[in-house]
């Protein structure tokens, strides 16, 4: 595991390991297998919204851990596939107070850094970031390897869902002999001592987005969401509280959830059940539903209005996507200053699990002209 970058050259930052996030998810999407080639330095800050030094550095980097490999005129090569967690930096020089954080992604995690990164400039703290890229296993040794790297208090995303079967990671994770404070993740129910948390409002999210499907107008709204999911029932409670406050009828045939549900599957139970409207939890079935949904000849939003869940992107697709959106700077502001005030006054922080408001932002998947 390499050791914190504070010391080996310029301070790294959230866009340094969202390049690291963005080389990691095109060789596992098979966008650019092993033995192929990576697109241009400038491609790649470009792609990443990072500027040319912080993407050379982050390629060098992978080519140092022999994934990359870089040769003078014919560009740069995938050999090998990178597993685990592969990468650790901290993301701010001076401080007193040092922070680890395990995140398991950028892409999602980067904005939620940001607002970690903005309060503790401000209350002379740190940030020291491992990011997982989804490999689980490792991230209970790695939550340790942060505490004994110097970390006085953690934040953690870790892969709550995955473990639910392992109780001895529950234990570990409870067990850390510094604070901690979970973010978008909870603990389950009935598992004691609770831990702190920050997380988004999914039950208000699915209820802001069926509410807006009402208020235009629509009659059969579906929900469209993953069984087994993270988030599922208090999505579907959502839904359903907002077809009641309407004085609508909850109708179970409009509530498609299956654990492999698919694009494909969800426009044609959509069109089978003839729902007008649906809420879908989550941008990529979203974006994957719509577009099923047209090759069937379904004109969005007049026959269909589709509302995500979480859309990032979704304002620069062919339709722009209708989204509940995490206020995800705010989320990582909330976890920073409660971790803060449970390292510099245990006795009267305050402690629980705090849910944060999403945004609405409407777009032409709703009410645009199709």
């Amino acid at each position: 595991m390499p050791e914190p970058d504070a010391a080996a050259g310029p301070t790294r930052g959230a866009g340094y390991l969202a390049v690291i996030d963005w080389i990691h998810g095109q060789i596992a999407s098979g966008q650019v297998p092993v033995g192929s080639r990576l697109p241009s330095i400038a491609d790649i800050a470009a792609a990443c919204g990072v500027g040319i030094k912080t993407a050379r550095s982050a390629v060098e980097r992978l080519a140092g851990q022999g994934v990359l490999r870089t040769r003078q005129g014919s560009g740069t090569v995938v050999i090998t596939a990178p597993r685990g967690i592969s990468d650790r930096y901290v993301a701010t020089s001076s401080g007193r107070r040092l922070v680890g954080a395990l995140v398991p992604n950028l892409t999602f995690y980067g904005e939620i850094l940001s607002g970690v990164e903005s309060v503790l400039s401000g209350r002379d703290g740190r940030l020291m970031v491992t990011c997982s890229h989804y490999e689980f296993r490792g991230e209970c040794d790695e939550l340790e390897s942060l505490v004994s790297d110097g970390a006085e208090g953690i934040l953690c995303s870790a892969s709550l869902a995955r473990w639910s079967g392992d109780p001895e990671f529950f234990d570990r994770l409870r067990q850390l002999p510094v604070p901690c404070v979970l973010i978008e993740r909870r603990l389950p129910d009935g598992m004691f001592p609770r831990i702190p948390a920050v997380l988004t409002d999914l039950e208000q999210a699915s209820f802001l987005a069926t509410e807006h499907l009402i208020q235009i107008g629509r009659e059969r709204i579906a929900a469209v969401l993953v069984g087994g999911r993270p988030g599922a029932e208090e999505l579907t409670r959502g839904y359903r509280n907002a077809l009641i406050a309407a004085g609508r009828t909850f109708d179970p045939a409009l509530l498609i959830t299956e654990p492999e549900l698919t694009g494909v599957m969800a426009a044609e139970q959509l069109i089978e059940r003839k729902a007008d409207a649906a809420f879908v939890g989550g941008g990529l079935l979203a974006a994957a539903t719509m577009t099923q949904l047209l090759h069937r000849r379904r004109r969005v939003p007049r026959d269909v209005a589709i509302a995500a869940y979480d859309a990032q992107g979704g304002d620069v697709a062919d339709i722009p996507m209708t989204s509940v959106s995490p206020q995800r700077s705010a989320i990582g502001r909330l976890a920073a200053d409660m971790l803060l005030d449970l390292l510099n006054h245990p006795r009267t922080a305050a402690v629980g699990e705090f849910r944060v408001h999403p945004t609405l932002i409407i777009r032409r998947s709703t009410i645009g002209t199709p």
